[in-house]
């Protein structure tokens, strides 16, 4: 009997994917020409927009949104990340290598969550101006070097051929949940809020899951200004009734409070970057 992999027929051959993750928005010409000098080099690349609402020069936001969601592409993916407000400048423009993908992006600090997450093996400087577009723009990075590159690589050209190995790239100090010592609060902080309205915490699953040690316990919770006396973590959003608001351990493997069907950020007025402090009860 033909095994399952047999029946429903091998892929003979899987196209080269690279995504794009910018800030660029979707008004303007920028990732459209970003994928015409890509489908130049090489036109049987499947390019996958990842997100390019990202708030504008936003490198935290950035360096989060790709790391939620870089390891869902299958091994040899390219990841392009143009989020960069030192476009022009003096700032290098980089490829970072792993086991399994490639990354793309100015050394501004947007691969951070990537540096440590994912084991990288090598840092690049691309410095081999052959694989840029021939006129390089002072404005416009993101269509005449990282795309051109990223194009180039599908083509199975060295990513040691584009230049030096480097060690002092720069990272992002990033935010850190931090557990008291009596492991009763976490003090982290909202390092997102998405399309809903919801507010990503920098809190891990991993963390509460620690904390409350297979408990069904509630949290006392401040976030900013804000504060309630009592907060149930929910199995689904619509678990929530009422108009209150609770929270939820969210898909991108961090802590999420919500209002059911309403924009928590604009029911209290929190914003990115608000303190979050938890007290189990």
């Amino acid at each position: 009997m033909k095994n399952r992999k047999e029946k429903q027929g091998e892929i003979s051959e899987r196209l080269p994917i690279i995504t794009l993750t910018t800030d660029f928005g979707s008004k303007g010409p920028f990732v459209g020409s970003m994928k015409g000098v890509i489908l130049e080099i090489n036109p049987r690349v499947q390019i996958i927009d990842i997100a390019h609402e990202i708030n504008a020069f936003d490198l935290l936001d950035a360096a989060f949104l790709i790391s939620c969601a870089y390891n869902y592409f299958p091994a040899g993916t390219i990841h392009c990340i143009v989020v960069d407000p030192g476009v022009g400048s003096e700032r290098r423009a980089i490829l970072a290598v792993s086991k399994k993908y490639t990354f793309v992006a100015p050394d501004n600090g947007v691969l951070s969550y990537i540096f440590e997450k994912e084991g990288i093996e090598s840092v690049v400087h691309l410095k081999k101006t052959e694989f840029f577009l021939e006129k390089v723009s002072q404005t416009f990075h993101g269509r005449d070097v990282f795309a051109p590159v990223s194009a180039w690589l599908t083509r199975g050209i060295d990513p040691m051929c584009m230049g030096p190995q480097i060690r002092d790239y720069v990272r992002l100090d990033l935010p850190k949940a931090k557990l008291s010592s009596d492991r009763r609060q976490i003090d982290g902080q909202v390092i997102h809020i998405d399309i809903f309205g919801n507010l990503l915490t920098n809190i891990s699953h991993d963390l509460i899951r620690d904390c409350l040690k297979g408990k069904k316990a509630g949290f006392r919770v401040k976030v900013g200004g804000i504060f309630m006396e009592h907060l149930s973590i929910y199995d689904a959003y619509d678990d929530l009734q009422g108009g209150g608001v609770g929270a939820i351990l969210g898909s991108q493997g961090y802590l999420e409070l919500f209002a059911n069907q309403e924009s928590l950020s604009e029911k209290w007025g929190v914003h990115k970057g608000a303190q979050v402090k938890l007290r189990i009860e």
